[in-house]
């Protein structure tokens, strides 16, 4: 039952996972557990599931619930619709900074809802997954305009039913994001492809900007595109790598004074070459993406040469 209000009593549900589920009152309680096993480094989504079970008939089911979920410095607040008998599926992305890490659900003081919570898993194939939306995008890209000095966001989508609304959220760390804007679906249900487009005009120099899109339907459903950084700085007068340490790729930026090729090299500790890429640039600040995933972890050492210019930075991966 969700409280102890003879009022608010629902018929009891059966958990989504097939075990028991959590629930915290309104009045500030809180539970922990821990997350093993976490690469360093790595982001990882979390997904569960929420439900508000009260009738509404009860000062403490009041509802939309809002309780926390924290893991590290991530925090995710779900509004949970009141709904009898009804769970949600949500999701969360967090950074593992340890291998073994606290995952705490509480309910602030003053939230007037209780809550329930389920399924917790970091598995793709969770029964709590977000529940795909008939949507199919096509993709989602972010760029600095150079010329606007902003970062520009487009996406296409090839199929668009019952969506609401796409969300643009924007992180300084990957891991905590909010939303900078939204773009109402323009087009109604169709089957063709269609773009969107939108823009960041406050985006930071000197370090990396992440967006991701959320699209959410009719139903209040929701689900997010993959993560995109953006890194610009008009005082580059050499090699930058972001992230470092790093774990699955990193991006390189540099500034070439001309259309020209560059020659990106990557050295082992032991001054072992483990790998050459030809990289032809714009005039200006440049960027591009190296793929470590085949490496082993430890440092190494990237050059780049035009021939003229050479420029070196040590790399460490995860």
């Amino acid at each position: 039952m969700p409280s102890y209000v003879a009022s608010s009593a629902v018929t009891p549900v059966v958990s989504p996972d097939g075990g028991t589920w959590l629930g915290l009152a309104a009045l500030a309680e809180c539970a922990k557990t821990t997350i093993t096993g976490l690469t360093v480094g790595t982001t990882y989504t979390l997904y569960f599931c929420g439900a508000c079970f009260g009738t509404g008939t009860s000062i403490y089911n009041s509802g939309p619930s809002t309780p926390r979920i924290i893991v590290g410095t991530s925090t995710f607040v779900p509004t949970i619709p009141m709904a009898a008998s009804t769970w949600n599926k949500y999701s969360m992305t967090f950074l593992a900074s340890a291998t073994t890490m606290t995952l705490q659900c509480d309910h602030p003081n003053g939230s007037n809802s209780y809550v329930s919570l389920d399924g917790f898993s970091l598995s793709s194939t969770a029964v709590c997954k977000p529940i795909v939306l008939p949507i199919e995008l096509v993709n989602f890209d972010a760029s600095f305009n150079k010329d606007l000095n902003e970062v520009d966001l487009e996406w296409s989508v090839s199929m668009e039913k019952n969506v609401s609304y796409y969300g643009i959220e924007k992180s300084s760390d990957a891991t905590v994001f909010h939303e900078i804007e939204k773009v109402y679906a323009a087009y109604g249900d169709h089957y063709t492809l269609k773009n969107y487009m939108a823009s960041d005009k406050h985006a930071k120099q000197d370090i990396v900007n992440y967006y991701r899109l959320v699209t959410y339907d009719k139903d209040g459903k929701f689900s997010y595109s993959s993560t995109k950084s953006v890194y610009y700085s008009k005082s580059i007068t050499e090699l930058n790598i972001i992230p470092n340490p790093a774990h699955e790729t990193a991006t390189l930026y540099f500034t070439s004074p001309a259309e020209t090729n560059w020659l990106i090299t990557i050295y082992d500790l032991e001054g072992k070459k483990i790998m050459d890429l030809n990289y032809y640039s714009s005039s200006g600040i440049n960027n591009t993406e190296i793929d470590l995933k085949n490496l082993d972890s430890g440092l190494y050492f990237i050059f780049i040469s035009d021939g003229e210019r050479l420029f070196k930075k040590k790399l460490i991966k995860h």
